[in-house]
């Protein structure tokens, strides 16, 4: 028996893989009833190549299930300057780009995913223990299950990590980012923003040493009660030690649902000649105030011995945001997710030695963590720094006979 504590997208992969392949399982959630995370997700090319299979859907009748435009989630190939409009491919410079990646929505996904797989809502862990054949698990309702392994897919504020491994706390780094959310009529799209826009679904620009973005997370194009839900994002470095943006990971009283006042301040002062679809969906941010997430920025990264140790001591295995996280930017973390949940379902599967699912996914994460923060500080340079390769940019088109 699999115990899995947690049924984010890592935990019902691998609940979704386990239940596919006759494996006994039983998944928890300490929530009462999946909450909505209300934004979208970037899934990367060679994750969907791995999950489809599980999933029993060809390539384009699944990214129409789940992509946020309900057609093709298309990302923007191109970073378009907030006030010009010019325009920067952003392949030149984004790890892992790929043109068939695209946007989903979380909860659509999820759906997806989970298709028939039952999960325990309302069970908050209390304790955990490893016994002679495996580990027994008491959450706060009194419920007492016993298992072969427990499997930690409870997020970055991992419980099951704070027991076992209290020294591995995540680290924060030197960004702000918040997104909020609201909804167009279809008349508004097709007015305002669809023109600018186009058939994309991500549509990013940058400033100086700032990114705004403009990206779909739902829509309904019925003529007669159609809307957009639009996910704007504004996001930057850090500005010295008072910032009163950035938020630290050990601060408990953060609540992500809550933004200070300073945004707005920030926000009416952007500059006043915003190209579309920025002018119509920031400009009247101070006004409007829609409802927000507050992102904490940081690393995260079990080392590979503890992981180890804890698997042989303790049968404790980790997968997702509770191992590993890193910077929102381009979906990295929730791929890896997604892909830890299947290389760990097909490890049991396949009746490997659970240390070869470390094996085969350390590496990458390792990759991943490394060089966190760097595409944030690529996104958010100074306006000097993208001129320059704005121009580089045009000489080599020019040269090359090509149309920007």
């Amino acid at each position: 028996m699999i115990l899995i504590v947690g049924a984010g997208v890592a935990g019902v992969t691998l609940a979704r893989y386990l239940n596919d392949n006759d494996i006994p399982f039983r998944i928890f959630e300490q929530q009462t009833k999946y909450k909505s995370q209300g934004f979208g997700l970037t899934l990367r090319e060679d994750t969907c190549k791995k999950l489809l299979p599980l999933l029993g859907l060809e390539q384009q009748d699944f990214r129409t299930r789940v992509a946020v435009d309900r057609k093709q989630g298309l990302s923007s190939p191109f970073l378009v300057n907030i006030t010009t409009g010019e325009r920067f491919g952003a392949g030149s410079f984004k790890a892992g780009y790929a043109t068939q990646d695209f946007r989903s929505n979380r909860e659509r996904l999820r759906g997806i995913i989970l298709g028939e797989v039952k999960v325990e809502y309302g069970h908050r862990l209390k304790s955990f223990a490893s016994t002679s054949s495996g580990v027994e698990v008491l959450f706060e309702n009194g419920l007492k299950v016993k298992g072969d392994i427990l499997v930690a897919a409870d997020g970055v504020h991992s419980s099951i990590r704070e027991k076992l491994l209290p020294q591995c706390v995540p680290q924060d780094w030197n960004g702000v980012m918040i997104n909020g959310s609201c909804r167009f009529s279809l008349d508004e799209w097709n007015q305002k923003l669809e023109p600018s826009i186009g058939e994309l679904a991500v549509y990013p620009g940058f400033g100086e040493q700032m990114v705004l973005a403009c990206t779909i997370y739902d829509a309904n194009w019925d003529p007669v009660s159609g809307y957009v839900d639009i996910s704007w994002g504004y996001s930057r470095r850090r500005r010295g030690d008072n910032d009163p943006l950035f938020v630290s990971f050990a601060d408990r009283s953060f609540n992500k649902s809550h933004v200070a006042e300073a945004l707005w301040k920030e926000l009416e002062v952007l500059p006043k000649q915003l190209v579309e679809p920025f002018k119509t969906i920031h400009s009247d941010l101070p006004i409007r105030r829609d409802p927000t997430i507050h992102h904490r920025l940081i690393s995260l990264l079990i080392p590979e011995k503890d992981l180890l140790e804890k698997l042989n001591e303790g049968k404790v295995v980790f997968i997702g945001d509770a191992v590993h996280d890193w910077s929102n930017h381009a979906g990295t973390a929730a791929n890896a997710a997604i892909q830890d949940a299947l290389a760990l379902g097909e490890a049991l599967a396949k009746g490997k030695k659970i240390e070869h699912y470390y094996d085969e996914r350390y590496p990458e994460w390792l990759r991943n963590y490394e060089k966190n923060g760097e595409d944030f500080e690529a996104l958010h340079r100074p306006m000097t720094e993208w001129r320059s390769m704005l121009d580089n940019q045009e000489t080599n088109a020019v040269r090359g006979g090509l149309k920007l």
